[in-house]
């Protein structure tokens, strides 16, 4: 029988774009609890990997990195904003390498003692199955379409048709709710906070 006091609980924290994922991440650590960031590791992995990087450029071309090697982000996006196979492949090379990095990371926080880690992901519903078992349990952050339209104009500062416009091609707000065991409601209510306590609480005694 598993020893329950032994046991790494991964949680993953999901949410459509504005919904407030790293806004509800920091308040994790604040209490202190490991977060691993997907996307900045994601960020990190097709620079630092050579893997990474000769997936990528296999698939999308030598522009996909400068002369130096650094990562050309804005290009990339362009090139597989509209190709959903090349979106597809792109993904099926960084999806991996970002899992196996968590799977790697959350052991070492085990090993420090930790009994319940967080992987922030907006790419949950892109993820394939197979890859999500590395995750135990899911977190939806949610908030109103008006709301998360709001946050993305302020901190963008792109005009709210493109802020729609680019809202529509990412999975609808019921597609990550699909995949969530617990959700929190972070429209900057108060209770913010304490939702997220008593989220805690209840993983607590899983």
């Amino acid at each position: 029988m598993e020893n329950r006091s032994l046991r790494l609980l991964k949680i993953g924290l999901t949410g459509p774009i504005g919904s407030g994922k790293s806004y509800v991440s920091n308040i994790l650590r604040a209490k202190g609890y490991s977060v691993y960031d997907s996307d900045s590791a994601a960020k990190r992995l097709v620079e630092s990997s050579e893997r990474v990087r000769v997936a990528v450029v296999e698939l999308l071309g030598e522009g996909a990195y400068d002369g130096q090697g650094a990562y050309q982000r804005s290009w990339v996006a362009a090139k597989v904003f509209s190709d959903r196979a090349l979106l597809e492949g792109l993904n099926a090379i960084v999806h991996p390498a970002v899992f196996a990095d968590f799977a790697a990371w959350a052991l070492l926080r085990q090993r420090e003692g930790a009994r319940i880690v967080f992987f922030e992901s907006a790419l949950l519903p892109s993820v394939r199955r197979d890859y999500l078992q590395a995750i135990d349990y899911v977190v939806c952050v949610r908030a109103s379409a008006e709301c998360r339209t709001r946050r993305v104009m302020a901190r963008s500062g792109m005009a709210r048709e493109k802020v729609l416009s680019y809202m529509a091609n990412q999975p609808d707000a019921s597609t990550f709710e699909s995949l969530a065991n617990f959700t929190v409601r972070n429209e900057g209510e108060d209770d913010l906070e304490e939702q997220i306590d008593g989220l805690i609480n209840r993983l607590q005694q899983l």
